[in-house]
This record gives structure tokens, C-alpha cells and sequence, in this order.
């Protein structure tokens, strides 16, 4: 299993959004001789995968084959620009993830599409945050920075 730890959160009332209460810590296998440990730290907030309201019957959210690995690629999108991952990446991480947490390849292919197609616009959101003094200097991440 490439999860090394459990997906631990609490809910923040009155949002969509989950913080992680225990490091969620994920290998990310490149090649047969390549290999990441990636970690999403304690506190890191998530709302699972963004899945639009059409693609709901097909693919939720909080699905069990994408749930956790959604919270790796939440992290690592929010922390763009702060560890040696690309956007792109970032979607094979995701991908991989999903492979491993045993998606049928429709599921896989169908969610990695959607974020090649829309994760963009989530990407200029958190660099918005960050130019406006929000984000990682609020978050447990730097202290995982070495991990990446």
C-alpha cells in the first residue's frame, strides 16, 4: 500500500472543508528506482476532490478510491511554487494515487482529465491567497518541507 498513514480529519463547522488531524503520508512511486514521500502535515485543510455538480453521479467527492489521495493533491496544488512538484506533477501524484487506492481506469482517467482541464483556475486561487497573505506562512507545512 503506498498509504503509510490513515486519513485522520476533523470537519470545520459550517464549511465544506476538513482539517487533517495526524500527517497523511503517502509514497509516491515514480519508476521501479524512484520513489517521494510525500506529506500533507496536520492542520492542512481539504475539501476532498472539487468534483463539478454534473459529474456527481459518476464520481463523489468523498469517494474511498479518490478521497485520500485528493488530500495529497490538495496539498500539494496549495503549495505550488514550495516544493520541486509541477503542477503537472502534481496530476500524475494524483493519478498514481488513484491507481493505487484501486480506481477502475474510467474513474482514474475521468478525474485526471478534470484536473489537467479545470485545476487551473484552483491554482491561481491559492497564488491570489498567497500574494494576499494567506497560506503557507499560516500552515504546518514548512516544517515538511524536507520531506518533498
Amino acid at each position: 500500500m503506498a498509504f503509510k498513514t490513515d486519513l485522520k480529519l476533523r470537519s470545520i463547522r459550517g464549511t465544506e472543508f476538513y482539517k487533517l488531524t495526524d500527517d497523511l503520508v503517502y509514497e509516491y512511486v515514480k519508476s521501479e528506482t524512484e520513489s517521494d514521500t510525500i506529506i500533507a502535515a496536520e492542520g492542512t485543510e481539504t475539501n476532498f476532490a472539487s468534483v463539478p455538480n454534473m459529474v456527481k453521479a459518476f464520481i463523489d467527492n468523498d469517494d474511498p478510491q479518490i478521497r485520500d489521495i485528493a488530500v495529497i493533491h490538495d496539498d500539494l496544488y496549495a503549495r505550488l511554487g514550495h516544493h520541486k512538484y509541477t503542477r503537472y506533477e502534481s496530476d500524475l501524484v494524483f493519478l498514481a494515487g488513484m491507481k493505487d487506492l484501486k480506481a477502475p481506469w474510467w474513474k482514474r482517467w475521468a478525474c485526471f482529465g478534470a484536473v489537467r482541464a479545470f485545476g487551473g483556475a484552483h491554482v491561481a486561487m491559492s497564488m491570489d491567497r498567497r500574494r494576499d497573505g494567506e497560506g503557507l506562512q499560516d500552515t504546518p507545512h514548512r516544517r515538511q518541507e524536507d520531506k518533498l
